[in-house]
């Protein structure tokens, strides 16, 4: 059994190292190129045509791919923003909702202090103080406008009313944030 085992591996090696050997004699070996003949200066006209269509083609075909990429960056940023923007619709109208609710628990409990009748109704303002004591508070979404102005990305937008109505709408968030700031028991 170990004899046919040694045989079998020479015989491997053996074919190998033919196969190597026979590769090695019909590769080919390239020369530098030394032309028989002299060039005419039609020939050195014609390459560098060459060269230039293919240099200009390259720019060419660059450029249109650079601009397919920013109109693409384009389309995904407008969907960001607007998926901010309706965020934004739907958190302000849950805020609307809520202080219409709370501006009738307001009045509930100024029609209680106004009777005088508090110790028939403390179940009722228990309730209306937790409502009230709540805190409800909208943080606008501005990741994707401040993801625009770092990276510069405005530039991207072709429409330019666009971009003027969407700093219009940072101005109002910002004008927003800082009512919030000076006034810190407001709703909004």
């Amino acid at each position: 059994m170990e004899q046919k085992i040694k045989l079998l591996l020479q015989n491997i090696v053996f074919n190998n190292v033919y196969c190597i050997f026979k590769i090695k004699n019909k590769m080919e070996v390239h020369h530098a190129h030394h032309p028989s003949h002299k060039k005419k200066w039609t020939e050195y006209i014609l390459e560098f045509f060459m060269l230039f269509l293919a240099v200009t083609l390259g720019f060419f075909v660059e450029n249109y791919r650079e601009h397919y990429v920013e109109k693409m960056r384009e389309d995904q940023f407008i969907q960001d923003i607007r998926k901010d923007i309706i965020f934004d619709s739907l958190q302000l109208s849950k805020l609307d909702y809520q202080n219409k609710s709370r501006r009738q628990y307001y009045d509930s409990l100024l029609v209680i202090y106004k009777n005088g009748n508090w110790k028939e109704n403390i179940p009722a303002i228990q309730k209306y103080n937790s409502v009230l004591s709540g805190k409800s508070a909208w943080e606008p979404r501005q990741e994707t406008y401040k993801q625009l102005i770092s990276t510069g990305s405005l530039r991207f937008f072709s429409d330019r009313k666009f971009v003027e109505e969407l700093k219009e709408y940072e101005i109002q968030l910002t004008k927003l944030a800082f009512r919030r700031q000076r006034l810190p028991c407001t709703v909004l």
